[in-house]
C-alpha cells in the first residue's frame, strides 16, 4: 500500500493478535488488557499512551524472538533470507561457514518450540539439563588453554567454543602437511544424539539428521557427548513444561525485493502441504 496509510501500526496489531492467540502470561504485560486494546482499536483510533502499550508488548515479543521484522531491498538475497556460504576473518586468514538467514532462524525456534511441547515435564527437565550441561562444557572449553585444554579422549582435545559447534584437534593432526585448526563439532550434533538416546558409538552411524563428519569421527563425538552428559543436573525434583507459542515474521517492502532470488524453491516448500518434508 502507499505510504502514510497505517501499514505498519496495523502490523503491530495483528502480529500481536496472532501471537497472543496461544500466549496466556507474559511477565511485565497484561495479556488481557492487550486483548481488549485490539478489541478496541478494529473500532476507534487509540490514545498515545495505549499505543505506546501495545509498541511496548510488540518489542517485548520481539525481544523474545516470537517476532522478527525484516526489511526486502535490491540486494537482499536467499543467502541472507535463508542459508548461505559467507567469509570468516578469523586471524588473518579467510575461511567460509554456512550461516542461517532470518528465515530458517525463526522456523527452527518454532519447531523446537512445537517439539518441545510434546513432552512431559520429566522429559523437559531432561532436555533441558543436556542444554545447560551443554553451556557448562563451552564455558570449560572458552576458560581453558592451550597448555591444559579440555581433553575428548587421551589424543585429542577441544581447540575452541565457537557460535555454532566446538573446534577439536590432536596433537599430530595435519591437514594436507599445512597447519590445521581443528575440525568443527557442531552443537546440533550431540543435540541430536541426546534426542535419540544414543547409548553407544555405533548407533551414531544410524542416524539422519546429523553431519557427515559426525558419522566419520564418531568415537570422537560419541566421547564429547559423554563429557556433556557427565555435566548434567538431577532434575526429578523439578517439574517444568512449556506451552506451544506462535512465532511471526513481518517482511516489511516485499515489492522492493527480487522474490525468486530471495526465496527460491522456498516459494513453493513453504505451502502448507509441503511443510515439515510432507
Amino acid at each position: 500500500g502507499p505510504p502514510g496509510t497505517g501499514k505498519t501500526y496495523n502490523t503491530i496489531n495483528k502480529a500481536l493478535e496472532i501471537v497472543l492467540e496461544k500466549e496466556e502470561a507474559l511477565d511485565g504485560v497484561d495479556i488481557n488488557k492487550i486483548k481488549h486494546l485490539l478489541e478496541e482499536s478494529k473500532t476507534r483510533v487509540l490514545k498515545e499512551e495505549e499505543r505506546e502499550v501495545m509498541q511496548k508488548t510488540f518489542n517485548l515479543f520481539k525481544e523474545k524472538k516470537q517476532i522478527e521484522f525484516i526489511t526486502f531491498h535490491q540486494s537482499y538475497s536467499y543467502e541472507d533470507f535463508v542459508e548461505g556460504i559467507k567469509p570468516d576473518v578469523e586471524k588473518e586468514e579467510m575461511r567460509f561457514k554456512r550461516v542461517d538467514g532470518i528465515f530458517k532462524n525463526i522456523c527452527e525456534r518454532a519447531k523446537e518450540n512445537f517439539e518441545i511441547s510434546q513432552k512431559s515435564p520429566e522429559e523437559i527437565n531432561e532436555s533441558l539439563s543436556f542444554l545447560e550441561a551443554l553451556e557448562t562444557v563451552k564455558e570449560l572449553v572458552i576458560n581453558s588453554d592451550k597448555t591444559n585444554p579440555v581433553m575428548i579422549n587421551d589424543t585429542a582435545y577441544f581447540l575452541l567454543a565457537e557460535d555454532d559447534a566446538f573446534r577439536y584437534s590432536a596433537d599430530n593432526w595435519t591437514l594436507n602437511g599445512k597447519g590445521f585448526d581443528g575440525f568443527r563439532m557442531k552443537y546440533s550434533d550431540l543435540i541430536e544424539f541426546y534426542k535419540n538416546d544414543v547409548k553407544e558409538r555405533g548407533t551414531i552411524k544410524t542416524l539422519n539428521n546429523i553431519s557427515g563428519l559426525a558419522k566419520q569421527h564418531a568415537s570422537y563425538f560419541f566421547k564429547a557427548y559423554e563429557i556433556v552428559k557427565s555435566h548434567m543436573k538431577n532434575t526429578k525434583e523439578i517439574k517444568n513444561t512449556v506451552e506451544k507459542q506462535t512465532f511471526v515474521l513481518i517482511i516489511d517492502e516485499i515489492n522492493r525485493g527480487n522474490i525468486s532470488r530471495i526465496f527460491g524453491e522456498l516459494i513453493t516448500l513453504i505451502e502448507e502441504d509441503k511443510r515439515d518434508g510432507k
